[in-house]
């Protein structure tokens, strides 16, 4: 009788050297937007085990090719010693799913066993994720045990709003972009006092845009 050679791995090696979580070593790759599996995909796998008291070496990979259901998967040999595994998605017109201006992560994966899930997003969706991403950071409410404080409600809309932006380039983002923050930006702008605007605008900051500049960007095509 002849035996595959996952059936005489799992006879030959003991117990201890076997990771059985990966047995059943498959997940499925989705769009993070609408959630809708994703075909025709490469995955990777890197297998990885400890290197000496901090980190990972890397001993071996492996690829599939998701199907029609978006579903990918390793034989047993790919993955029966690792330590970790680390799996990410290629797909043309898709980019990673790590996207920290939006709040996202899923796109690859470090973990003991194959994740049921990872994810990709189409790169035309990135630019207006990351916008509304910031968007949000900007709403968040904040609460001072000092009391009002006008010029730090400003600048904590300033920051995502200087990120904006530099990431909204067609003329449909940067309508998008003024819609949403430049009445917000006038209306807090106003409501802190003389002497501390002309001190804001005498101070250089690397992240904040000067209320010169806010004014000359919002009046763009308006």
């Amino acid at each position: 009788m002849k035996l595959g050679l996952s059936a005489a791995l799992l006879i030959l090696l003991p117990l201890s050297c076997i990771n059985f979580q990966n047995i059943n070593a498959h997940g499925t790759l989705l769009d993070v937007v609408s959630n809708e599996p994703i075909a025709g995909a490469q995955v990777r796998l890197e297998c990885r085990n400890a290197k000496g008291l901090h980190g990972f070496e890397t001993s071996r990979e492996a690829f599939s090719l998701t199907d029609q259901a978006g579903i990918f998967s390793f034989k047993f040999e790919d993955t029966w010693d690792c330590g970790h595994v680390l799996v990410n998605a290629t797909k043309k017109g898709y980019t990673s799913a790590e996207i920290p201006d939006a709040n996202l992560t899923g796109g690859f994966h470090l973990s003991p066993s194959i994740p049921r899930h990872i994810w990709l997003v189409r790169e035309t969706e990135v630019n207006r994720l990351r916008l509304e991403g910031l968007l949000n950071t900007s709403n968040a409410k904040r609460i001072s045990p000092i009391g009002p404080m006008p010029e730090s409600d400003y600048t904590s809309v300033n920051v995502p709003f200087f990120t904006s932006i530099q990431i909204a380039k067609s003329p449909q983002e940067i309508k998008w972009v003024q819609r949403n923050y430049c009445q917000r930006l006038k209306q807090l702008w106003e409501a802190i006092p003389a002497n501390e605007q002309a001190k804001h605008l005498s101070t250089n900051f690397g992240n904040v845009v000067k209320y010169p500049e806010v004014l000359a960007y919002c009046e763009v095509n308006n």
